[in-house]
């Protein structure tokens, strides 16, 4: 009971050449502003969202892209087309039972 084994949190690192242009927990990956508007209208029919239905886009958000672990390609093409750090031509992700999943552009 008091050693319980925690699940690891997934994180990803994104690069641009030699640069890392993000390194951190999925969860906390910058949704860009418009993607969060036209999801929040998707999900929620709301086009003006509160905190609330903010954090709950994201949440889906990166569930979504932590489901297209194995589809590299894809999840790189989603983290450029959602995420606002600068388009990224690899990452590395570790998922929540600690394996290493690399892709390229």
């Amino acid at each position: 009971m008091f050693f319980k084994k925690k699940s690891v949190l997934p994180s990803i690192t994104l690069s641009a050449g030699d640069s890392v242009i993000y390194k951190g927990y999925l969860k906390d990956l910058p949704i860009k502003e418009e993607i969060i508007l036209q999801k929040s209208i998707q999900f929620f029919s709301d086009p003006e969202p509160c905190h609330i239905h903010r954090s709950a886009v994201a949440l889906r958000l990166t569930e979504e892209l932590y489901q297209k672990r194995s589809d590299p390609k894809e999840l790189l093409r989603l983290l450029n087309e959602w995420t606002a750090c600068p388009s990224a031509d690899r990452f590395v992700l570790i998922s929540s039972e600690n394996q290493e999943i690399e892709g390229k552009a």
